[in-house]
């Protein structure tokens, strides 16, 4: 595994844009990195924000086939699998963009 870098990877999810311009949000800000990180070939979106997991996988489903899709995962959900957690135990089988792919490459770590 390895974090790999983008361009926009400061840039503000959005979610504090959303009341007064959601569309602003989702294409200035949550898409321009959706569209960034895809480049780059990324595994998965690993986030600690809650707010920011909601916008991007938002943003997904808006602008994205589900055949690009990258899966969105909190941090604490990987720390919980190294504690030795099932997937189905801490609801990452409930995840709306599939992670199957992901679970096998940490899998094969």
């Amino acid at each position: 595994m390895e974090i790999v870098r983008y361009n926009s990877e400061r840039l503000c999810c959005g979610v504090p844009t959303t009341h007064g311009n959601p569309e602003f949000a989702l294409e200035q800000r949550a898409k321009v990195k959706l569209e960034e990180i895809k480049k780059t070939g990324a595994d998965a979106i690993v986030l600690v924000c809650p707010a920011c997991y909601d916008m991007l996988e938002k943003a997904e489903f808006a602008f994205f086939d589900p055949e690009n899709f990258v899966p969105v995962i909190n941090l604490v959900e990987l720390i919980a699998l190294g504690l030795g957690f099932s997937p189905e135990e801490i609801g990452m089988d409930i995840h709306r963009i599939p992670i199957e792919r992901v679970l096998e490459k940490l899998e094969a770590v």
